[in-house]
């Protein structure tokens, strides 16, 4: 299938509703070129703009008093296609750097349930133990 026929179907997914889709679809085709700067605020527009007022709101809330960044100034922007799903977009680099599911548990319940103790102390970032965790279930204290 053309790129251009791709575009077409990721915009007809969008307008019946299946966000994940037409975003990983417009994904690809940015990541092979084509029709970047289109693709980039047609996402903005559907996805960030709709909701600026709202991330602003929460990153004021989450970051008082540990950090001192303004929001405008942050490196990564999130695409959400659900509540609990966004694809995470890095300003600097100018591309797309993955993904993250709020919805763990989903995830989790298809799965054995092995309880264990965990401890994660070589990193706090919660897709490089998102892995761990869909492993099996484990009782998990975060420092």
């Amino acid at each position: 299938m053309e790129q251009k026929e791709l575009f077409k179907e990721a915009i007809e997914l969008f307008e019946a509703g299946e966000y994940d889709k037409s975003v990983q679809n417009l994904i690809g085709l940015y990541e092979h070129g084509y029709e970047k700067e289109q693709i980039l605020n047609f996402l903005y527009q559907a996805f960030v703009e709709p909701n600026i007022e709202e991330f602003k709101k929460n990153y004021q809330t989450q970051a008082d008093g540990l950090i001192d960044v303004e929001y405008e100034a942050t490196q990564l922007d999130f695409i959400p296609v659900s509540d609990q799903k966004f694809y995470i977009w890095y300003k600097e680099e100018q591309r797309f750097v993955g993904n993250i599911d709020l919805n763990v548990e989903a995830q989790i319940e298809d799965r054995q349930r092995d309880f264990q103790s965990l401890l994660i102390a070589q990193t706090c970032d919660i897709r490089e133990m998102i892995p761990f965790l869909l492993n099996k279930q484990y009782n998990t204290q975060c420092h």
